[in-house]
């Protein structure tokens, strides 16, 4: 199993957040089961968000992480979704908050 971490970002483009999720859930859910007969998933999926808070999108909708970005101790993909948040900027503040990255 592959473990994705998808980034909310404030002001972003949650379809591209969304989409990117439901392919990574759709790959071996959907599929196999037409070739197959077993749903076999490839992807664990978690959503994060920088403090673990709602976000609210660009056009105004509203996603709800898993949890914060901190609190995933592995993954193996992280997909950071376009627009939204300036990450440099989320970065150097990250690092000023984490006395470890610091």
């Amino acid at each position: 199993m592959i473990d994705v971490t998808i980034l909310y970002s404030p002001d972003g483009s949650v379809s591209a957040s969304i989409a990117p999720l439901e392919v990574f859930y759709a790959a071996g859910t959907r599929w196999d089961p037409c070739v197959s007969g077993s749903p076999e998933p490839r992807f664990t999926v978690t959503t994060v968000s920088v403090d673990g808070e709602p976000v609210v999108g660009g056009a105004g909708v509203r996603v709800v992480p898993d949890k914060s970005i901190s609190a995933i101790e592995h993954t193996d993909l992280v997909l950071v979704p376009a627009g939204g948040t300036d990450i440099d900027v989320m970065i150097r503040k990250n690092a000023a908050d984490d006395p470890v990255a610091a």
